[in-house]
């Protein structure tokens, strides 16, 4: 293979590469504003009718040295303008922020992160959204803008908070991209507790109290959880399936899957059973060596609690997070850790 075919090839990936990198572009750590950006809360939206694109300019070719031997024809140098043109392409973006009943919020936080270098972190700036939930940014540059919302007194939603745009698909100032946050609901004073557990193969049940996650081996505790797996049958670490359960109880008390997006926070008064499982078999279709559910519990005295589970059949473990409502018959499980009850 030439030297030249080396090149193209090599070309050819950063190529691909950079027109997917917006797609797994990291959510910003930080924001900072250089002095170019104008970052500002946009005004409502007059509704006008769209002017005609301009005409695409010829790209510019870029001087590049040439490699001893093997020089670049027009169209390389044509290849590598395209890439150059994309990472300096100018932004303008408009975005609204709206909560769960389709209100605007005001004054939410707003961090942007461009694709503007060929490699390493692009540029970060920052802005709030204005009385209207309305915001934008222009006089930036760059193939694709990340996009993230938050306020204090608000929770992100998952896809609706933070998003990717690239620069065929940035929202006009008539029609801006919509962001949405959920505004928190009344906390009460919940116990938290996370424990991790290794419970052995066997089915031997491992009690777990909720208040303070000590242990107790067999039927005891707030909740029991018991893990059988085959996993002695293949060899450590090989990808071969095997036959394995989980099952979690509650003494003279219910449990039953968490469904709901993630903020159904409020237990449900009935549709309680003695125990769940989760089981795998080595047939399975879409077999695993490790599974996680979400739960609500009732306790045996009227208490109600949001548990998490998450097994790992070869390790033997068992990670158990929960969120307890101290107040018997109280159903409220949104928690705020500032407002932790005492244990």
């Amino acid at each position: 293979m030439t030297r030249r075919s080396l090149f193209l090839g090599a070309l050819l990936v950063l190529l691909v590469g950079l027109g997917l990198a917006f797609w797994l572009w990291p959510r910003p750590q930080g924001a900072v504003n250089p002095a170019s950006a104008q970052v500002t809360s946009a005004p409502p939206p007059v509704v006008t009718p769209p002017p005609a694109p301009p005409a695409e300019p010829p790209v510019p070719l870029v001087d590049i040295p040439n490699t001893p031997g093997h020089p670049l024809s027009d169209q390389d140098k044509q290849n590598i303008s395209k890439i150059v043109r994309m990472v300096h392409a100018p932004i303008s973006f408009w975005g609204k922020v709206i909560d769960q009943d389709k209100n605007p919020v005001p004054d939410a936080n707003v961090r942007y992160s461009a694709a503007d270098h060929y490699f390493g972190t692009g540029d970060k700036y920052q802005g709030s959204s204005d009385g209207s939930g309305l915001f934008s940014i222009t006089d930036i540059q760059g193939m694709a803008l990340f996009v993230e919302v938050s306020k204090d007194g608000y929770y992100q939603v998952a896809e609706k908070s933070m998003r990717s745009f690239p620069q065929a698909h940035l929202p006009s100032k008539d029609d801006p991209a919509i962001f949405e946050l959920r505004k928190k609901g009344q906390a009460e004073n919940l116990i938290y507790m996370r424990k991790d557990i290794m419970t052995g193969n066997g089915g031997n049940p491992t009690g777990v109290i909720l208040t303070n996650g000590l242990t107790v081996n067999g039927a005891g505790g707030d909740v029991t959880l018991a893990l059988l797996s085959n996993d002695q049958t293949v060899p450590l670490n090989s990808g071969q399936s095997y036959d394995w359960h989980f099952k979690i109880t509650v003494p003279n008390g219910g449990v039953q899957p968490r469904t709901g997006d993630q903020f159904n926070f409020e237990a449900p008064t009935d549709g309680y059973q003695p125990s769940d499982k989760i089981e795998m078999t080595k047939g399975a279709d879409q077999w695993h060596d490790s599974g996680q559910k979400e739960y609500f519990v009732k306790l045996a005295d009227g208490r109600y609690a949001r548990v998490t589970v998450f097994v790992a059949a070869q390790g033997h473990f068992v990670s158990v997070t929960s969120y307890l409502n101290p107040t018997p018959g109280h159903r409220n499980l949104e928690y705020d850790p500032e407002q932790q009850a005492s244990r």
